[in-house]
């Protein structure tokens, strides 16, 4: 079907207009993504940092206290014995317990013979194994006091990280699982452990269990949050999930739980203790956007823990889809306008014009076939423009033929006559 010039006009102007306009929003949201982009890692970055420093201070602190206790602990074992050393002790774990917030039991545990079997002079502090070991709890972490002594408990020997302090004899840091401490209840926590010696030779260890529901509680705050949906978690050195909202996946191996093919770039930079930017579709099936970071835990332990701010990707991004549907509905409301405003312009200030003047010509070509006795009255040019000039040199044409024709009509009317006569 063949186009007329008006459709033909409008379209090419629409088609041009359509790409400009779409090229020009391609090159909008290209930048603004980009821009997105990197404020989002800022902004995941900067929430990684506080996060991190949260959960090191919390730890720092139960070290320092450590450190700290752990000669005073020494000292008494290798120099004395008996009753009044072993309240002592006592006294040394509930003072090291009580000079930290974040620690929630504390405990000693001596291997010398001096503090084994017969020698224990309080039951309480007898395992079932015979040794020596001083439990206390903190019922009051956030302020002084309200430390109370439990009955020792072989549960703490079980700790992993117990096992790897009086193997190796150096301190450790324990991966968070749910223990039971002296019936107490289950809690998810894990312990800071350090060795206790006598000339070399490990006599003991002392050590702090931190439960991670208040630091859970703490990095799961609102006010971390800078887009909506986003959350936090915090993995340990065997990437075991110590803080997370979804309390049904704490204790458990993130691998385990995040086995989309989006996350291997995040094992990957886990095992090589890389920092970055990713791209990950959560265990629920959301598009995440991830900030990853790894920080040592304690001094110059060789120990790291990651912490992973994670946001959705619909949220991040939410104020570029709005302004691409911005673009789009101004795209599409300007290039109605223009449509329009083509269409009606070629309509009757070209194409009407065209068709006066076609018209006026198909006219003037009739009376030249004889077909009109009259040619056409001269067009009167609406413009001064090319349709105009040519209307005036169609005018001047048909003005000089039509006077030729008159002329020629003139001669052959004499010419008959004077045949006739």
């Amino acid at each position: 079907m063949a186009l007329k010039l008006g459709t033909k006009i409008v379209l090419s102007i629409t088609f041009i207009v359509f790409l400009c306009m779409a090229g020009l929003m391609l090159i909008i949201t290209t930048n603004v993504d980009k821009e997105q982009t990197a404020l989002t890692e800022k902004l995941l970055s900067a929430i990684a940092d506080e996060s991190k420093e949260i959960i090191d201070s919390n730890i720092n602190g139960v070290y320092m206290a450590l450190a700290s206790i752990a000669p005073r602990l020494e000292e008494i074992v290798n120099t004395s014995s008996g009753q009044l050393a072993q309240e002592r002790l006592e006294a040394q774990v509930k003072n090291m317990l009580d000079a930290n917030i974040s620690g929630m039991y504390a405990y000693a545990y001596i291997k010398d013979s001096k503090y084994t079997g017969p020698n224990i002079t309080n039951p309480r502090n007898k395992l079932e194994n015979g040794d020596f070991m001083v439990l206390a709890k903190d019922t009051q972490p956030d302020s002084v006091g309200g430390i109370e002594l439990l009955p020792a408990d072989m549960n703490i020997l079980a700790f992993g990280s117990v096992k790897e302090a009086l193997q190796g004899g150096k301190q450790t840091i324990g991966n968070p699982r749910y223990v039971n401490i002296a019936k107490q209840g289950d809690r998810l926590g894990f312990a800071v452990n350090m060795p206790l010696k006598n000339k070399g030779n490990l006599v003991g260890i002392a050590g702090i269990f931190i439960d991670l529901s208040e630091i859970s509680e703490i990095l799961l705050d609102p006010h971390l949050s800078a887009f909506s949906g986003d959350y936090r978690v915090v993995l340990s050195s065997d990437d075991t999930i110590a803080i997370h909202p979804d309390s049904t996946l704490l204790s458990s191996d993130f691998r385990e739980k995040s086995s989309h093919p989006s996350a291997a770039a995040i094992h990957k930079a886990l095992e090589q203790k890389q920092d970055g930017l990713f791209e990950y579709t959560n265990y629920k099936g959301v598009g995440m956007i991830v900030e990853l970071k790894h920080f040592e835990v304690g001094v110059d332990t060789g120990i790291f823990w990651n912490v992973l701010v994670m946001a959705p990707k619909d949220s991040v991004y939410a104020s570029l889809h709005s302004l691409q549907t911005t673009i789009i509905i101004a795209i599409c409301a300007s290039l109605l306008i223009v449509v329009l405003f083509v269409y009606f312009y070629v309509k009757f200030n070209i194409i009407a014009r065209i068709h006066t003047i076609s018209q006026h010509l198909f006219g003037f070509f009739a009376c030249l076939r004889h077909e009109s006795d009259k040619c056409p009255a001269p067009l009167k040019p609406k413009a001064n423009d090319e349709l105009g000039a040519m209307a005036i040199a169609i005018n001047e044409g048909i003005e000089k033929t039509q006077s030729n024709l008159d002329q020629d009509s003139a001669l052959v009317s004499e010419s008959l006559d004077v045949i006739n006569h």
